[in-house]
């Protein structure tokens, strides 16, 4: 079986253009199957970016397990933050290379990582909204990226 937390090649797609608001705000993005919430922007991801810019942030975000990039563009509405979004599902990556595209983002960028395999900044910020029903050994996997976060996050933030 497959899931949005996986690169699967071999996945059927039906890539499809959504709208979503964001305060009051239009944004259009490019979904498909293999991604999470590929019909809506989901109540936790909004929960997550609201509490995320209820205070005013500059510097760099890693937005960890991108998606399609919904939650990094809305980021990068703010020209003080810089976004490197990044994801192990080769299609999630392209779709948010062409949702920064759509949306002309230039204080952002997507790439493949497992993780944190390809990172190589420091960061001010992660942002991530995990697999929730993902089972055991990732969620065991996630324990492990907690105790790596150290290495990646800028001393004093």
């Amino acid at each position: 079986m497959s899931h949005y937390f996986i690169n699967d090649n071999n996945l059927k797609h039906n890539k499809k253009l959504i709208n979503i608001n964001y305060n009051n705000k239009e944004i259009k993005l490019y979904t498909d199957n293999g991604v999470f919430s590929k019909e809506h922007f989901d109540y936790g991801s909004k929960l997550l970016v609201n509490n995320f810019l209820k205070e005013e942030k500059s510097g760099r975000v890693l937005d960890l397990g991108c998606g399609y990039g919904v939650i990094g563009i809305i980021l990068s509405q703010n020209k003080k933050l810089y976004i490197d979004m990044v994801d192990i599902n080769n299609n999630a990556v392209n779709l948010t290379k062409e949702n920064l595209k759509l949306n002309n983002i230039e204080n952002a960028t997507s790439f493949v990582s497992n993780i944190y395999s390809e990172i190589t900044n420091k960061y001010d910020y992660i942002i991530t909204n995990p697999p929730i029903r993902a089972g055991k050994e990732t969620i065991n996997t996630g324990k492990k990226v907690g105790k790596a976060v150290k290495d990646t996050v800028k001393k004093g933030k």
